[in-house]
């Protein structure tokens, strides 16, 4: 959708100097020709609204992006045109899930205490450069 947006100029009053932040939910989909097209894409949207890339926050978001932080470091400075040591790799932690005062009486205790977790995502991000 945004590729074509970029092509109509009914929709140009999307684009424009106040681009701040680019978010990617589920980087972990973005691989091989995909992820090359979403960079250049990327690329494109900087281009038309005049922004730095350094100017910007890039955000990728995946709870099942795996691999090494240096591997996700080198990822987000691919798919973002960054370099490299602007990433910072910020990795979730699984939880158990705790409920407190009256909130707790509403579920039934679990049958093993490990069998509640919610996943946080690991989320990868562009920290916007000083200067």
């Amino acid at each position: 959708m945004l590729e074509y947006m970029l092509c109509r100029p009914q929709d140009s009053g999307f684009f424009d100097q106040a681009l701040e932040y680019i978010v990617l939910d589920e980087a972990h989909l973005y691989t091989g020709t995909l992820a090359a097209e979403i960079a250049l894409l990327l690329r494109r949207l900087r281009d038309r609204c005049g922004v730095a890339p350094e100017l910007i926050t890039h955000i990728a978001t995946s709870a099942t992006l795996g691999g090494s932080f240096e591997d996700m470091g080198k990822f987000a400075s691919t798919i973002f045109s960054a370099p490299q040591a602007s990433v910072e790799v910020i990795g979730g932690k699984k939880a158990p899930v705790q409920f407190q005062g009256e909130e707790a009486q509403d579920f039934p205790a679990p049958l093993q205490p490990r069998s509640l977790v919610i996943p946080i995502s690991m989320s990868l991000r562009l920290v916007r450069m000083a200067g």
